[in-house]
């Protein structure tokens, strides 16, 4: 199972362990790029929302 055995390495050496095997290297590059889609797609919909409320006119706000 990958990941699911303990890495003895610590310090520098976990760092260049990340960088040099495949499965590490894979994960992080995964989980970077899903972070990087999850912010694009919620700044989208904040510019979007954004956008329209302030183009409305509310109650409170005679503007």
């Amino acid at each position: 199972m990958m990941g699911a055995e303990a890495d003895p390495s610590s310090g520098i050496s976990a760092y260049l362990t990340i960088l040099t095997h495949r499965q590490y290297l894979i994960s992080l590059a995964t989980t970077v790029g899903l972070s990087l889609v999850v912010s694009l797609v919620a700044v989208a919909i904040a510019g979007i929302a954004g956008f329209f409320l302030a183009r409305q006119r509310f109650l409170a706000n005679p503007y």
